[in-house]
């Protein structure tokens, strides 16, 4: 039997999933808010100086040279300006550097130096799924470490995702109006906001209108996904479950005319929960700037809103579990960024229907491996194979069956030389199972040929040589 899994549901659900697309683990904004402290300046205080973005995944990244003492390597970071740690990194890459130990960092873009940033280690598994699906955009680098607002004490930031980059401006004195100079400030469009720190955040305010003054909202500073989220039970209370509320004030702005709000369960992230999440889809509307003296921000409008509504008709089809309606969205929209997970979803939906529609399962799996990376869709066939064949159904094995036959057609691409072994080897375990020795022996002679002393196929083999009197 291939190996033991996690429950078939929870191994389906999206990782992410769209950056939070479900609440990641947020060990460490524990971590961060223990050890987050200022850190120093750039090297060049008081020159405007730039950090190049690309927005991957929904999150800002860049190349850099991350070092401590005599020990570097070239990386990648991410940035997330609400967050109140300088510098999260990976435990594995704190430990290859003696950060776990020195606690220091510093990062190196290009000319750029920042210097004796405060580093937390801990183990940031978000950035390995980062890594692992976007290789080429990271440009074979892997993504190490989180940086957060304290990185840049001494400076102004200023986040201007259109542009795709982070500028750092001279910082602004306490007590003071926005200078006239410098890209946006002074600009009559600016819009400004006071923003609070509380446990790991920072906290700006919105509004929902009703019949009386509204009801406020606590709203969290985040870079560190692309939608912007709102609480489910929170979306509920305001009678849209499925997040389609057309209001939702930023103080002047907004936010429902720019984007598409996406419910989730923010309960499970450390206490205060907040209400609304900001993500990247909405900053790239505006060039943010942060004033950190006079804890307030700028908003500067860039791009006229251009209201997602597909993405809006795929979360209210995922609240209300609406399986029609997310294979529609698949079939209409297949260049969306969310086509992957809505695969996902619809698959879990269809497996869960009783009776089984089996028509309806075997188009939900086609879609599965067509929104896969076309490198990763035999892998993934793999995968939801083992996870049927470790479950219960009682049409476990012939669906099985269909998903391997699924995974041979896309294995000659597949960036796992071992895919087509892998694929060859648990449909000669379904054949045992349904004693179809002939059947058994020819894909496991397949698989042991390419993989000869994988245990698996080794034990398969034995019982098929049993059965036939070959003991």
């Amino acid at each position: 039997m291939p190996g033991a899994a996690p429950s078939f549901r929870s191994r389906l659900n999206p990782r992410t999933q769209p950056a939070l697309r479900r609440p990641r683990s947020h060990v460490w904004w524990l971590a961060a808010f223990f050890m987050a402290c200022c850190a120093g300046p750039a090297a060049v205080a008081g020159a405007d100086r730039e950090i190049p973005l690309a927005l991957i995944d929904g999150r800002p990244c860049a190349r850099c040279v991350i070092a401590c003492g005599e020990r570097s390597i070239p990386a990648n970071v991410t940035f997330d300006l609400g967050s109140r740690a300088a510098v999260l990194v990976h435990d594995r890459t704190a430990k290859l550097l003696g950060a776990d130990v020195a606690r220091r960092v510093e990062l190196r873009f290009g000319d750029l130096v920042m210097p004796n940033l405060q580093a937390v280690a801990v183990g940031l598994t978000e950035l390995e799924a980062l890594t692992r699906d976007h290789a080429a955009e990271l440009g074979e680098l892997p993504a190490v470490a989180i940086v957060g607002m304290p990185a840049f004490k001494g400076y102004t930031p200023q986040l201007d995702l259109a542009a795709g980059v982070l500028r750092l401006l001279p910082a602004i004195d306490p007590g003071s109006d926005w200078p006239s100079a410098g890209v946006g400030l002074g600009n009559e469009k600016l819009i400004t906001l006071a923003y609070e720190e509380q446990g790991h955040g920072h906290w700006l305010s919105a509004v929902v209108p009703d019949d009386g003054e509204g009801f406020k909202l606590r709203v969290r500073f985040s870079t560190a996904q692309h939608d912007t989220l709102i609480d489910g039970t929170v979306a509920d209370l305001a009678g849209a479950p499925g997040g389609d509320l057309e209001t939702l004030n930023l103080g002047p702005i907004n936010i429902a005319r720019y984007v598409a709000l996406r419910p989730e369960d923010l309960t499970q992230i450390p206490v205060p929960h907040p209400d609304v999440m900001l993500g990247t889809g909405l900053l790239s509307h505006f060039r943010v700037t942060i004033d950190l003296a006079n804890r307030r921000m700028a908003f500067e409008p860039v791009r006229e809103p251009a209201f997602p509504t597909e993405e809006r008709e795929y979360f209210k089809a995922r609240v209300e579990q609406d399986a029609g309606a997310l294979e529609q969205f698949i079939e209409k929209h297949t260049t969306s960024r969310l086509v992957g997970e809505a695969a996902i979803e619809l698959l879990a939906l269809r497996l869960d229907e009783y009776p089984p529609d089996e028509q309806a399962i075997r188009r939900a799996v086609r879609h599965r491996a067509n929104a896969a990376p076309p490198e990763r869709r035999a892998q993934t066939m793999v995968e939801l194979a083992d996870m049927l064949l470790n479950g219960e159904r009682d049409d476990r094995l012939a669906l099985a069956s269909y998903v391997l036959e699924v995974g041979l057609e896309y294995a000659p691409l597949d960036v796992n030389a071992r895919a087509a072994h892998l694929l060859h080897a648990r449909l000669g375990y379904v054949a045992l199972q349904t004693d179809d020795l002939k059947q058994a022996r020819r894909h496991l002679l397949s698989s042991a040929f390419g993989m000869p002393k994988d245990p698996l196929v080794n034990f398969w083999m034995g019982e098929l040589y049993e059965r036939s009197g070959r003991p």
